[in-house]
């Protein structure tokens, strides 16, 4: 759609991902909590603003993946479409919810490490109705150079480089 507006926040997961099924589409919710910093130069410290919360939504894949990935406390990056809504409280207040529907979902890497491993997914295999780890196989790595380290048929002597010459 146009005319959305796409965010990234940095911030910290504030409950346990939880996965759940609607329309036969899994979708996982969690709460990011962003703290901004920002340096006061007249005390030359660094000042912590007001905690945003956000809402987030994550559908299908990411779903699955997000929810057996994250745990709460876990430093991330959100990145999505930002969308609002407002509602009246039990206090009878209404109040205006930030949420955001990611796209994309991963671990701030300036905060720690983190391993990826990638899922296979086939088309027989249905949407899981009950939360249990995917089955990510052994890592794999990339193929080393076949060329790296072997030697030629018929390596280039010097002689062979003078008469090219």
């Amino acid at each position: 759609m146009t005319n959305e507006t796409m965010v990234t926040i940095q911030g910290w997961i504030g409950n346990e991902p939880s996965l759940r099924m609607v329309g036969g589409a899994a979708v996982a919710n969690f709460r990011v909590g962003a703290t901004p910093r920002r340096f006061k130069q007249s005390t030359g410290e660094w000042v912590d603003g007001q905690t945003q919360w956000y809402g987030v939504s994550a559908w299908r894949a990411l779903a699955e993946n997000a929810e057996h990935s994250l745990a709460k406390g876990d430093p991330v990056l959100i990145h999505g479409r930002l969308n609002h809504r407002t509602y009246i409280n039990k206090q009878g207040v209404e109040v205006v919810a930030l949420e955001i529907e990611a796209t994309t979902i991963g671990h701030d890497l300036t905060r720690g490490t983190s391993r990826f491993r990638r899922v296979v997914r086939s088309a027989e295999t249905p949407a899981r109705t009950t939360p249990e780890p995917p089955d990510f196989g052994p890592t794999v790595y990339p193929p080393e150079d076949p060329y790296v380290g072997q030697a030629t048929e018929n390596p280039p002597t010097p002689d062979d480089t003078e008469e090219a010459a």
